[in-house]
């Protein structure tokens, strides 16, 4: 088995909590290059090689068994994430954890709607033929179970039409000639 330890004597180090093959000597006692002591990172920090090998127990110990996000999210900014903005691929795994909590099992919504303005901008089922890529989950509470007629009628007009409309206007008003 392979040992190492940070450059340091081992007299610098406390005794390990748990002995691992690559952490024999637990986490260095000293304070790190930033100020702080192993009892003070942050999980994002273990990302660091330089930090995960001082501070090698308290790393281990924070670890999680998904892999690419380990510790977690790579960056403070993380806070501030909506869930849209999961949808960048940069942004979601750099906001690992973040965009894992948000995720749903929805194909092709797994994080909402992609625009923050979408319970504006879809004042009515019939928004939804045009919007329902960028407001998958606004406009997935308005779906019907009528083929080709997911979201209603495509017009407000559609209310006054009569039976005999339905055959030049079928399509417009696919939910009220439907129900006809």
């Amino acid at each position: 088995l392979k040992k190492k330890c940070a450059r340091s004597s081992a007299a610098s180090f406390a005794p390990a909590v748990m002995a691992q093959d690559d952490c024999i000597y637990g986490d260095y006692k000293g304070v790190l290059m930033d100020g702080r002591d192993c009892s003070a990172i942050m999980r994002s920090d273990c990302y660091d090689d330089v930090i995960n090998d001082r501070c090698c127990a308290t790393c281990a110990s924070l670890r999680a068994n998904v892999q690419g996000c380990e510790f977690g999210d790579k960056a403070p900014t993380c806070e501030t994430t909506r869930p849209s903005d999961c949808y960048n691929a940069q942004i979601a795994d750099r906001c690992c954890d973040t965009c894992s909590r948000f995720r749903n099992n929805a194909p092709g919504c797994e994080y909402g709607d992609r625009l923050t303005s979408c319970m504006e901008d879809v004042r009515s089922p019939r928004d939804c033929y045009d919007r329902e890529p960028e407001c998958c989950a606004t406009c997935g509470k308005y779906k019907i179970s009528v083929a080709g007629c997911e979201f209603g009628d495509r017009s407000s007009w559609c209310n006054t039409i009569t039976r005999d409309r339905c055959y030049m206007d079928s399509k417009t008003c696919c939910k009220t000639c439907h129900d006809y």
